[in-house]
This record gives structure tokens, C-alpha cells and sequence, in this order.
């Protein structure tokens, strides 16, 4: 079976739990995920002046690095880029102490590392979410075994996007404090999951439901549950309460539900002012981010996503209540500004809508001077729109982040792109420039509009594998307005 076939049994979440602790416990994909760890941790530490390691270059023109450590230190060969970042040549990295590879990445970290002196619960903490990313890595590298660059672009942009390798700046960018092992294989995205979502019933006067106009609760449900599903939940609604319509639907993470929410909701769920109605409805799959969820069974459906209270790239994956009572008015205004644009508009730019939101607080935390915001972000929901919603006949989409990665042989995914696009690389970049960097240029100084347009915000539009424009996405809580009077605001709600 090849490789690209054995992704498709996974991709529906077919694979088990022991598979999963297989990869896990493998020597040969423990020692990769170290060695790649490694050498990212000891280029991202350079580029930021935490360590400072010495650089020759020999005859050949090749870069030698030592970083000299009391007790030992380092050595590798590689280049500068043109930031003044080290890139490591792969598997160079040699530990002077032993004179073989090194192969233990929190070793690595903590050697570096001691120079600084850090409070032991920080240094600790870090090595936490570190051995986290490594277990999340070796899942990584199981799944995608075998590929080709030529092979992840065969794949559907869903389950491409499982297989990348994630942030690039942030060391341990998988820690996801909080999971386990059978939690990462269940619902993290290395290995395509598919699982349906909790439902709960919500009291109008504990929650709150944030809309377009031509979006209601109904609506809502119906974009993850068949009419068949919708009327069950209805079902068992009446079952367990004489006034049903005094209540609306919200979906819930499966794990958020029952780690979190059953437990700190607890009161509400006791005295009838929330209602468990179990599982029911479409499958969905997580995208990079963990609490955004693809819609697998019904993929023009909207996105959803759903707070996941647990710590990833030092944030809590919650969903703040200011933001969500202002994102349908703010993506309604967006969509009207893209589409009045003469240059935006002939550069294909466009914004994912996010025309509903909902958040109940928590009866506790929520108001309570100074409580750490994870108190308080653990319950509610983006409908955001899909990008089949988006893609036209011959179009594909795809995160920006795809032209940051290689396959496991080294080979840049963007390359294969360029060369069946049969454009030259320089026409093609050109147009990404162009179709990409110009917009967000214009959005910024003609409108005051800055967007954190990193590789999971920004989606690309694909015609044969060429360019044709971007899609803006999660901007709720990752947009600036400059504050000027030259920025626009006309048609903005006041409070937005």
C-alpha cells in the first residue's frame, strides 16, 4: 500500500490507539523528532540572541557554528539566511562533550538554557511542553512516512494541512498542557481524526447567541446536523424539560465537554439552566490550530470553532467575550469594505465570514476582578465560513503555511507547485507577491486595517497550481485599526 492510500484509511480516524502509542514509542521516530527539534531550537535561539555561537567558514565556503557550553557545547554546519538566522544543515549537530549527533532535544534545551538562570518551574514547564511537542512529532512523522512533496499536494488541503509541521518560530509549539497521549491521537490533527460534537441546551438569559440577520439558532444547528439529527436533539430537549423553546443549541469540543465544562458548569447543568443532550450531528476533524474544526461529512458546512481550555504556544485556546460579541457586525463591515474596493476586488482578496458567535460566562469567574482570563473563555463558539464555501471549479485553497514546508526529504512543497503551475519562479512569486503582499500592504495604509497574516490567517487561492488571490480568516481577535483619522471607519458599529 503507498503512502497516499494508507492517508486514506486514516483520514475518516480509523486508526487506533495503540497504533498511536507504536509511533509514539518508536526509537527510530523518537530520535527524528529530536534531531529536527534540535536543530530548530538551536537556530530560533540564535536568531534571537539567546545564545550567540561562533561562526567560521572554511575553504570550501561552507559555515561551521560552535556554541561553547562549560562542560561541552555544539557544533554544526549550515548558512545564514538573509535575516541573520542560522540554517542547520540536517542531522550536522554534534554534542563536543560525546563527538556524536545529538539526539536528545531537552537535554539540548536545558544545556543552552542554563546560562539564564531560569526559576526552575519556568525551565521546567518549557521542558513539559517540549517532551509534549515530541510525543505530537513522532504522531507527525508517522502519518506522513513515505510522502513526496508531490504526494502531500495530491491530498485534499484538509488533510494536507494535518501533516505539517506547525509553527515555525515556537520551540515546543505542540504543548497542549491539558492532553494526554490518547487526547492528542483523539482530537489533535496529526492523525485526522473524525468525531461529532457534544450538544448543549442554553437558557436565553445564561447565554448569548451574536448574529447576522440572516442567521438564527436554527440555522446554526443546522449547519453541523441533518434534519434528522436537528429533530432528535429536539427530542431529546422536550424530553427533559416542559419549555423548550426558552432554550438554543450550542455545540461542544467532545473533550472540552467532559474535562471542563461538566465539572465547571456544573451548577448550571444541575438546576436545568444548561441541558446535556449528548452527541449527535456531522463528523469534524481538527485544522493546525486544534479548536477550529473542518465540517468532514458535510465540507461546505461552516467551520466551527471551539474553545479548548488547554495551553498551547503560552496561551490558553479559549474565546473571549469581547471579541465574540463583535465579530458577525465586524466580518459583516469587512466583507462590504473587500467588495467595494477596486483593487482588492481585482486582487481576489477576500475574508472568510464569521457571521455568528456565542458565549456563556461562567457563573463564577465571569466578572470577578482580576481572575486569569482561562476562568473565564471555556464555553462558546465562531461559525466561520468554510473555504469550499469559497473555492471555484479548478481552484484550490490551501494555508499559507504549506509554501514554509518540505516534505521529509527536503523537498519545499512550493517547488512543486512552481513547476506545475509552468511558470518560472519568478513570474510565480511575482504573482503571490502581487496577489498577497500588495493587498495587505493596501488594507494597512489606505484603510488602517493590520492583519496578523501569519501562515494559518491567510489562505491562498491555487488556478493550476498558480496564485489567484488570498482569503483573509480569524481576524476577530487579530486585527488592528490604526488609531487615526485617516482610518476608515464609515459603516463600523460603534462598539465594534
Amino acid at each position: 500500500m503507498n503512502a497516499v492510500a494508507r492517508l486514506e484509511q486514516l483520514d475518516v480516524g480509523q486508526d487506533t490507539i495503540e497504533q498511536g502509542f507504536t509511533a509514539l514509542h518508536s526509537p527510530a521516530l523518537w530520535r527524528r523528532a529530536n534531531v529536527r527539534m534540535i536543530e530548530k531550537a538551536l537556530s530560533e535561539l540564535s536568531f534571537e540572541g539567546v545564545i550567540v555561537p561562533q561562526v567560521e567558514t572554511t575553504d570550501g565556503g561552507t559555515q561551521v557554528f560552535t556554541l561553547s557550553l562549560d562542560g561541552g557545547g555544539f557544533r554544526w554546519h549550515g548558512r545564514v539566511n538573509r535575516w541573520q538566522q542560522p540554517i542547520i544543515l540536517p542531522g550536522s549537530v554534534v554534542d563536543l562533550s560525546s563527538g556524536e549527533q545529538a539526539a536528545d532535544a531537552t537535554a539540548v534545551l536545558a544545556a543552552v538554557l542554563a546560562p539564564l538562570k531560569l526559576p526552575a518551574i519556568t525551565l521546567a514547564n518549557y521542558l513539559r511542553e517540549t517532551l509534549n511537542t515530541l510525543a505530537a512529532d513522532t504522531q507527525m512523522l508517522a502519518s506522513r512516512e513515505g510522502l513526496r512533496a508531490i504526494d502531500w499536494l495530491a491530498l485534499p488541503g484538509d488533510r494536507l494541512q494535518s501533516l505539517l509541521d506547525g509553527h515555525p518560530k515556537a520551540i515546543p509549539s505542540k504543548g497542549r498542557i491539558g492532553w494526554g497521549v490518547e487526547d492528542n491521537l483523539r482530537y489533535g490533527p496529526e492523525r485526522a481524526p473524525a468525531f461529532q460534537l457534544q450538544w448543549l441546551a442554553v437558557r436565553h438569559d445564561v447565554g448569548r447567541l451574536n448574529s447576522t440577520l440572516d442567521w438564527d439558532a436554527d440555522r446554526l444547528v443546522a449547519a453541523s446536523c441533518a434534519p434528522s439529527e436537528h429533530a432528535c436533539l429536539r427530542e431529546r430537549l422536550a424530553a427533559a424539560t416542559s419549555r423548550p423553546e426558552n432554550y438554543w443549541l450550542l455545540p461542544v469540543h467532545p473533550w472540552q465537554w467532559q474535562a471542563v465544562i461538566s465539572p465547571q458548569f456544573a451548577q448550571l447543568l444541575s438546576d436545568g439552566r444548561m441541558i446535556a443532550l449528548g452527541e449527535a450531528g456531522d463528523r469534524y476533524t481538527p485544522q493546525q490550530s486544534l479548536r477550529t474544526l473542518n465540517n468532514i461529512d458535510r465540507p461546505e458546512r461552516p467551520n466551527l470553532k471551539l474553545p479548548l481550555t488547554i495551553l498551547n504556544t503560552s496561551a490558553y485556546r479559549g474565546l473571549p467575550a469581547r471579541y465574540l460579541a463583535i465579530t458577525p457586525a465586524l466580518s459583516d463591515w469587512l466583507q462590504g469594505l473587500l467588495a467595494s474596493d477596486a483593487l482588492l476586488t481585482e486582487c481576489n482578496t477576500a475574508a472568510l465570514a464569521e457571521p455568528a458567535t456565542a458565549f456563556v460566562p461562567h457563573p463564577v469567574f465571569h466578572g470577578l476582578e482580576g481572575v486569569p482570563y482561562q476562568f473565564d473563555e471555556m464555553l462558546g463558539a465562531v461559525w466561520r465560513e468554510s473555504t469550499e464555501q469559497r473555492r471555484t471549479a479548478g481552484q484550490r485553497i490551501l494555508m499559507a503555511s504549506v509554501l514554509q514546508q518540505c516534505d521529509d526529504n527536503g523537498v519545499p512543497l512550493v517547488t512543486e507547485l512552481i513547476r506545475a503551475s509552468k511558470l518560472s519562479t519568478q513570474e510565480w512569486l511575482s504573482r503571490l507577491f502581487d496577489l498577497a503582499v500588495v493587498p495587505l500592504y493596501h488594507l494597512q495604509a489606505r484603510y488602517g486595517l493590520g492583519f496578523i497574516a501569519h501562515g494559518q490567517n491567510l489562505m491562498l487561492r491555487f488556478e493550476n497550481e498558480a496564485p489567484a488571490g488570498i482569503l483573509l480568516k480569524d481576524y476577530q481577535g487579530d486585527l488592528f485599526r490604526a488609531d487615526a483619522a485617516w482610518a476608515t471607519s464609515e459603516g463600523l458599529a460603534p462598539e465594534v
